[in-house]
């Protein structure tokens, strides 16, 4: 199966951004812009259980 290459939409970009600052980390550690769809994804997903503890 072929990478997923689409650019994240711009409501995943805001919701990742909003993630890493709820978490406290530093958002320019993260390089959420150069991300796939599907990378960012996960990493929201990620974020979002971590957040839940």
């Amino acid at each position: 199966m072929a990478e997923d290459r689409r650019k994240p939409t711009t409501v995943q970009l805001e919701y990742a951004r909003h993630l890493i600052n709820e978490l406290g980390y530093d958002p320019d550690w993260y390089d959420v812009e150069s991300m796939t769809r599907l990378k960012l994804a996960n990493l929201i997903d990620d974020l979002r259980k971590e957040l839940e503890g």
